[in-house]
C-alpha cells in the first residue's frame, strides 16, 4: 500500500472512533427516531430516545386495542420501494411475524358512484395481533436501550446548549430537572414543538428550517420570501358499526369525497376480534380541507357539537357514495353506530419537504452538534421517516459529526391528492397544490399579514378523542 493510501487507511480509522464514547439523544420516538437510534447502535454509538407516549412509542405509527380488536388510527399501511433498505426491514419484519402483505385485491379506489376498483398494490400492514404497532415493535425491541417514555421534554425549557461550538453539549431536562446531558442531540419530531424547542439555543438554522404553517395547500409559487414546511391536518373517527353496514367487496379503499379521503376496515384486515361477533371497526380518515374547516383543540373536542358533525359528515359522506351504487332512499344511520371516537392530527402530514442540496434527507448542524431526522426531509411516509433517520444514523457514525450536512436547499410539494402522504394513490393537480391568488390573500388577512405559527397542542400528544371519551361498544342485534 502507498504511503498516501496507509494516511487515508489510519485517518478512517480515526474518524470512526471519534463517536466513541459519545452519547447522542433522540427526542422523538415515531419511525424516525427509532430508525436513527437502530443506525447508531448498529455502529456502536450510545443513544436514548425521549418519547411522550404513555401507550408506547410509534407517533402515527401506533395502533390501539379496542376490545380485543387491532384498530390503525393513523397509518393505513406501508409501501416500501423495490430493493431499498426500508423494503428489507420489511421482509425481517415479516418474517417476525410483525408485518403481513395485505390482499392486493381487496385495496383500491371508490369512485364518486360507489364503484369500488382494486389496484394490486404491494402494500404491508401489520400483525393481526398489533395492528401496525407490530412495525414499530419490531424496531423497538431491537434496540438495545428501550426509549423513555411519557416523557414531556418541555418545548419552553426541556433542551438546552450548555456546551460550545468547540465541545457542544446538550441538556434534556424533565419538569426543570436535568435528566441526562448529550453530546449530540436530533430532534425527530416537527410541528409547533420542534419549532419553540429549538427557537432558544444557538442553532438557527435548524430551527429557521422548523418553522411551520399549518394549512391543506402551500402559497402560490413566489408568494413568500422564506417558504416553510407546511402540515395539514387530518380528522380520524373510529367507529364500531354492525356487519354489513359498509359494502362487502373491499377491505380499505380511497375515497373521491370532498371530505373522506380513506375508509378502512380493521376487522376485515386483521382476522380477529370483532369480525365474528356481528360488528366491524372501521377507520375513517377526512380530506385536509375538511379538517382546516372544523379544526378545533383535540383536548376540547370531546362531547361537542363538532365531534357530532365530524362523525356524522364522515359517516354519512361514506353511505351517500355507495347508496348512489345500489339506489334507495336516505336512511337514518346514526344509531346504527355503536360506538365512535374521534382524533385530530393537527400537525397532520407535510405537504412539502425539504429538498437539500446535497441530496441528504436529515439536517445536521456540525457547530452547535443537532440534527434533525423524519419524513418531511424525503417523502411524507413511513418508508421516508425510516430512510431519513436510517441514513442519518449511518452518517453520523462515518462523519463523525465533523461536518454540516442538509442546511442549504429550498422546499418542493410533496404527497398524493388523498393528502395522507406519499402512499401511491392519485397523483396531485395544481389547484391542489397551490392556493389561489385570492384564497392566499385571505390567508394573509387572518394571519395579519405574517407567516403562520399555529400549533400542535396537546393534540400532538395523542389527546383524548371520542364520543363522550368513546362510546361503549355494545353487542349487535
Amino acid at each position: 500500500m502507498s504511503s498516501l493510501g496507509k494516511v487515508f487507511l489510519l485517518a478512517m480509522c480515526v474518524r470512526g472512533r471519534s463517536l466513541q464514547g459519545k452519547s447522542v439523544g433522540i427526542l422523538g420516538g415515531g419511525i424516525a427516531g427509532l430508525s436513527c437510534a437502530l443506525a447508531l447502535e448498529e455502529r456502536g454509538i450510545e443513544c436514548l430516545v425521549y418519547d411522550t407516549g404513555k401507550r408506547g412509542v410509534g407517533g402515527r405509527a401506533s395502533s390501539r386495542d379496542l376490545q380485543g380488536q387491532a384498530v390503525d388510527h393513523a397509518v393505513q399501511f406501508v409501501t416500501a420501494t423495490q430493493g431499498s433498505s426500508f423494503e428489507a426491514l420489511l421482509a425481517r419484519a415479516q418474517e417476525d411475524g410483525q408485518v403481513q402483505l395485505w390482499d392486493g385485491s381487496r385495496v383500491g379506489t371508490v369512485d364518486a358512484d360507489g364503484f369500488f376498483q382494486p389496484d394490486g398494490l404491494r402494500r404491508y400492514i401489520g400483525s393481526n395481533e398489533l395492528g401496525m404497532q407490530g412495525l414499530v415493535n419490531h424496531l423497538r425491541q431491537n434496540l438495545k436501550h428501550g426509549p423513555v417514555t411519557d416523557t414531556w421534554v418541555s418545548p419552553s425549557n426541556g433542551l438546552r446548549f450548555e456546551g460550545s461550538e468547540e465541545r457542544p453539549q446538550w441538556g434534556v431536562y424533565v419538569n426543570n430537572k436535568r435528566f441526562r446531558q448529550h453530546d449530540i442531540i436530533v430532534i425527530a419530531h416537527n410541528g409547533k414543538c420542534a419549532d419553540r424547542i429549538t427557537s432558544k439555543t444557538p442553532a438557527k438554522q435548524i430551527n429557521r428550517l422548523l418553522r411551520v404553517n399549518f394549512d391543506n395547500k402551500l402559497p402560490p409559487p413566489g408568494a413568500t420570501r422564506y417558504p416553510k414546511m407546511t402540515l395539514n391536518a387530518i380528522y380520524s373517527v373510529v367507529v364500531t358499526v354492525p356487519t354489513g353496514f359498509f359494502p362487502a367487496d373491499f377491505d380499505g379503499a380511497f375515497m373521491q369525497s370532498a371530505n373522506v379521503s380513506w375508509i378502512g376496515c380493521n376487522s376485515r384486515k386483521y382476522e380477529r376480534g370483532s369480525g365474528d361477533q356481528g360488528v366491524e371497526v372501521w377507520t375513517l380518515l377526512s380530506t385536509p380541507a375538511f379538517a382546516k374547516e372544523h379544526k378545533m383543540p383535540q383536548e376540547f373536542i370531546e362531547g361537542t357539537p363538532t365531534e357530532a358533525l365530524v362523525v356524522e359528515t364522515l359517516v354519512g359522506d361514506v353511505l351517500e357514495t355507495f347508496r348512489r351504487r345500489r339506489g334507495g332512499d336516505d336512511e337514518a344511520f346514526i344509531d346504527k353506530i355503536l360506538f365512535s371516537k374521534v382524533q385530530l392530527w393537527g400537525a397532520g402530514v407535510p405537504i412539502n419537504r425539504w429538498a437539500a442540496e446535497d441530496g441528504n434527507p436529515f439536517l445536521f448542524d456540525a457547530a452547535h452538534g443537532i440534527g434533525v431526522v423524519g419524513d418531511w426531509l424525503c417523502k411524507p411516509s413511513v418508508e421516508g421517516a425510516f430512510l431519513s433517520g436510517s441514513d442519518f444514523g449511518a452518517w453520523l457514525s462515518e462523519s463523525s459529526a465533523e461536518a454540516s450536512a442538509g442546511l442549504r436547499g429550498s422546499f418542493i410539494p410533496a404527497g398524493g391528492a388523498a393528502g395522507i402522504g406519499d402512499v401511491c394513490d392519485a397523483p396531485m393537480a395544481p389547484e391542489q397544490i397551490y392556493m389561489s391568488e385570492k384564497e392566499f390573500e385571505v390567508v394573509q388577512r387572518g394571519r395579519g399579514g405574517r407567516g403562520q405559527r399555529g400549533g400542535r397542542g396537546k393534540g400532538g400528544r395523542g389527546g383524548r378523542g371520542g364520543r363522550g371519551g368513546g362510546r361503549r361498544p355494545r353487542p349487535a342485534n
